[in-house]
C-alpha cells in the first residue's frame, strides 16, 4: 500500500509542472524546486524507500516487505 501512494505522489509530482506552468515556465522551475527539496528531505534509510530498495533487491528490503505483507491484521 505504502508503494502504491509512493508511486502515485511520484507521478502526480512528475505531472504538477506541466499542470502549474505558466507561459514563461516560471511555475514549473519552482514546482520542480519544490518536489526535490521535499525528496532530499527523506535521507536514504527513509523507510518510505523500503519498497523500492526491495524492488532493486535489497535482501534485508525483501525480507521485511514479505514479512510485513504475511502479517495478518488485528
Amino acid at each position: 500500500m505504502i508503494g502504491a501512494l509512493a508511486g502515485a505522489l511520484l507521478f502526480l509530482l512528475s505531472q504538477a509542472g506541466s499542470m502549474m506552468s505558466q507561459g514563461d515556465g516560471t511555475a514549473r522551475k519552482t514546482t520542480a524546486e519544490r518536489a526535490m527539496a521535499a525528496v532530499a528531505t527523506l535521507g536514504e534509510g527513509h523507510p518510505l524507500w523500503l519498497p523500492a530498495r526491495a524492488a532493486l533487491g535489497n535482501p534485508g528490503a525483501v525480507v521485511l516487505m514479505a514479512a510485513l505483507a504475511r502479517r495478518q491484521p488485528g
